[in-house]
């Protein structure tokens, strides 16, 4: 009996090493209705979500693999899979087109992966306007002089010469938290929807010590801008209204247009110094930051061209007898924007720098970013 007891407790002892030593999962995961995103050191199960998609979107897949092999599966309820494969082994993009609405429910299977899948909705109206732009030249440019040793890059788009610039292409194309290059998004929709009226409107201070001598009084609208000053603009982005900031940036295909975390991640201790947009679940990257503004500017949204004049106005941050230079810095965590545009000769050209240096942490600022920007502009 006591023989049996010990050959039952080894297996058991074995089972449990077996169990322990194998992770199913260890890595990070986003999901809702519009994207499927995983980055994973190990992903050794199966992971599902559902897209709702509309006849004419795609979906455009990115799929990482450091080591082992992954399967996927795309399917509408119990329809034929309109993309299914086995033992993916190497690294790929690919787009999957939809045909018919519905929900599309996607299954990731992993043995023993390293890497990660980033499933995007793209909407039909984007799809389309990529597909004009496919005629836009793209160049790579070295603006190594202007960043010195500081760890960033650079997007110039050309609208009259039809021409991207890069410089570090990978990194513009990499999705990140927008910080305060958001209010420039928010102002625009405050002016839209009524919540703010002109430069001059305030949102009635409330008397608290926000740790900044600036953001400590009723603000116009041109001050909160040129302070930066968050509580005045996460009055704006509440009375804006969850639902209806959800479908203007779902509208300007600004970046992941995820909001889920409204409140934001509690970087700043004050409740109302915190929002989705900083260091949260908006992301967005420095192409798509350029591309959102040349749609904004260049007439190819819905908004009065009177509240862009107003946006306009109060972006302005240099100027001389022959160019005008717009724009927004945000920084946070180590990280830093400029976004912005110049006019020249009746010409825009818009730009996005973003730095992101560990190594050079003092030197990483919104000042900084703009002082890159301007060098590269004049």
């Amino acid at each position: 009996m006591k023989r049996s007891l010990g050959i039952i407790c080894v297996f058991f002892i074995v089972f449990l090493l077996s169990g322990c030593g194998k992770s199913s999962f260890d890595g990070s995961r986003i999901g809702n209705d519009s994207q499927f995103v995983m980055k994973y050191k190990i992903f050794n199960t199966t992971d599902e979500q559902s897209l709702l998609l509309e006849a004419g979107d795609t979906i455009r897949t990115e799929v990482i693999v450091d080591s082992g092999k992954l399967s996927i599966k795309i399917q509408k309820d119990s329809d034929t899979p309109i993309y299914e494969r086995d033992d993916i082994v190497t690294s790929e993009n690919f787009d999957v087109e939809i045909q018919e609405s519905g929900t599309y429910k996607i299954t990731v299977i992993g043995e023993n992966t390293k890497g990660g899948v980033n499933f995007k909705k793209v909407d039909g109206e984007k799809a389309e306007q990529e597909e004009t732009q496919q005629g836009i030249s793209e160049k790579t440019i070295d603006l190594s002089g202007a960043f010195q040793e500081i760890n960033g890059c650079a997007v110039i788009y050309s609208p009259v010469q039809e021409e991207y610039s890069f410089f570090n292409e990978d990194m513009c194309r990499q999705e990140v938290s927008p910080y305060s290059t958001f209010k420039i998004i928010s102002a625009l929709l405050g002016l839209q929807k009524g919540v703010i009226v002109d430069e001059t409107s305030t949102m009635g201070y409330d008397g608290m010590d926000y740790g900044n001598v600036e953001w400590n009084g009723d603000l116009t609208l041109e001050e909160a801008f040129e302070k930066s000053c968050i509580w005045y603009f996460r009055e704006v982005i509440d009375l804006v209204g969850r639902d209806k900031m959800q479908e203007e940036l779902k509208n300007l295909q600004y970046g992941n247009c995820d909001i889920s975390e409204w409140n934001g991640s509690n970087i700043n201790p004050l409740e109302n110094l915190n929002g989705f947009w900083l260091d949260s679940s908006l992301k967005t990257s420095p192409l798509e930051q350029v591309e959102v503004l040349s749609r904004i500017f260049e007439g190819h949204s819905d908004y009065d061209s009177r509240n862009i004049e107003i946006l306009k106005r109060i972006m302005l941050v240099d100027e001389n007898d022959s160019q005008k230079i717009y724009g927004k810095t945000g920084s946070g965590n180590g990280e830093a924007w400029f976004v912005g545009f110049s006019e020249s000769g009746g010409e825009r050209k818009y730009i996005a720098i973003y730095l992101n240096d560990s190594e050079h942490r003092d030197q990483i600022s919104g000042n900084r970013a703009k002082e890159i920007a301007l060098e590269i502009i004049k």
